[in-house]
């Protein structure tokens, strides 16, 4: 398990010498990429041939994902069967980590389509 801390992450648009582009996850305290993220993002996009916007969207995905496993204290490459609670924070938690309180009246962060997609990203992984 890792450490329950702050993470800080963003997506990053990296130009190749040819000048093909592809985004990544940066870790800003260290700052590099995170190796594994960024070596399955080259593959979709270079790989698979594979849109840049696809790459930006899965950026977007993993950016978020591994912010809920940081900030869960747990490390990213064993919580696949933990992909319900990572919904509901995706339902029901702001990037600044302030929780919206479920309930009447009370719109969710994210909707179901955004949802999906950034599912769809990070099952894509």
């Amino acid at each position: 398990m890792m450490e329950n801390r702050k993470v800080r992450l963003r997506p990053f648009v990296v130009r190749m010498p040819s000048g093909d582009r592809y985004w990544t996850v940066l870790d800003e305290d260290e700052p590099a990429p995170i190796a594994e993220v960024d070596e399955f993002l080259r593959h979709v996009r270079f790989g698979r041939d594979q849109a840049e916007s696809t790459t930006a969207t899965y950026a977007g995905a993993m950016k978020l994902f591994l912010t809920w496993c940081a900030r869960s204290g747990l490390d990213w490459r064993e919580c696949a069967g933990r992909l319900g609670s990572f919904m509901f924070w995706l339902r029901h938690v702001r990037l600044d980590g302030d929780p919206v309180v479920p309930g009447p009246g009370q719109q969710p962060v994210r909707g179901p389509r955004r949802v999906n997609t950034i599912l769809a990203g990070v099952g894509s992984s």
